[in-house]
C-alpha cells in the first residue's frame, strides 16, 4: 500500500501497480491488516492490539445418517468446541450426512502444526466420542487450518477508518469473532464510505479516526 498524492496505489508480489484508488477497505484478520498499515500509525497501533486466536475446522460428509438426535452443540473441555450437523439446516439437498467440527482454542493452539489428515482424524474420533457411537469411513474429510480464526476478546469499534486517508478496516475482529460481527462490520464500514462521501460533498470537517459501534 502506497499514498501518493492523496491517492492509494497497490503494489502486488509480482511488483505490478494497481490503482490509483479514492478510497481503500481492508477486509482481513487485523495481524494481516497490521503489517500493510506503514503508513497509519494510529490504525496499525490499534488493530496490532487485536490478538487472534486460531482454530482447526473439519468438515465430515457420510453416506447415511448417523444414528443420533444431535443438531449441534457446545462441548467443554474436549478436542472440540463446536459440532453441528450442516446437512439439518434448512435448504440443504440431504444427499450426504454433513458435519462441521471446530476445535478448542487450546486443542487448536496446541496441535497448530499437525498434519490436516492427523487432525481429521482425532477430531474424527472426538465426535465419536461425543455421540457415543462408532463413525463409518466418511464419503469426504477435509480440514482446514483458520490460524486466525476469532479474537481473544471482544473489541467495541464495529468498524474502523482513517476518514482523512479514505482508509477503512473492518472484520468480525471489530466485535466478537462471530460470522454475524463479519457481516455487521462490512455494512459499518460500507456507510462510513457512504457518510464520508455526503461529508466530502458538503465540505463538513471531521475527526480523522472513527470507528461505527454495534447499533
Amino acid at each position: 500500500m502506497q499514498r501518493r498524492r492523496q491517492q492509494w496505489l497497490l503494489h502486488d508480489q509480482n511488483g505490478n501497480e494497481h490503482g490509483p484508488f479514492s478510497h481503500l477497505v481492508l477486509a482481513i484478520p487485523a495481524p494481516q491488516a497490521t503489517a500493510l498499515l506503514n503508513t497509519a500509525a494510529e490504525l496499525a497501533a490499534m488493530t496490532g492490539s487485536v490478538d487472534m486466536q486460531p482454530s482447526w475446522a473439519v468438515a465430515l460428509a457420510f453416506e447415511q445418517p448417523l444414528q443420533t438426535s444431535v443438531e449441534a452443540c457446545f462441548v467443554e473441555d474436549n478436542a472440540l468446541a463446536w459440532v453441528a450437523r450442516d446437512s439439518s439446516k434448512p435448504g440443504r439437498d440431504g444427499q450426504h450426512d454433513n458435519w462441521i467440527l471446530h476445535a478448542s482454542d487450546a486443542w487448536s493452539a496446541q496441535n497448530l502444526e499437525l498434519p490436516a489428515a492427523a487432525v481429521v482424524e482425532r477430531l474424527k474420533n472426538a465426535l465419536s466420542g461425543i455421540l457415543g457411537c462408532a463413525l463409518p469411513e466418511p464419503a469426504l474429510a477435509q480440514a482446514h487450518r483458520w490460524l486466525y480464526a476469532r479474537p481473544s476478546r471482544a473489541q467495541p469499534w464495529g468498524a474502523l477508518a482513517d476518514a482523512t486517508e479514505g482508509l477503512h478496516l473492518c472484520g468480525d475482529w471489530c466485535l466478537s469473532g462471530r460470522v454475524e460481527d463479519a457481516w455487521h462490520s462490512g455494512q459499518l464500514a460500507a456507510q462510513q464510505l457512504l457518510d464520508q462521501a455526503a461529508l466530502n460533498a458538503g465540505r463538513t470537517e471531521r475527526s480523522p479516526i472513527t470507528h461505527g459501534g454495534k447499533s
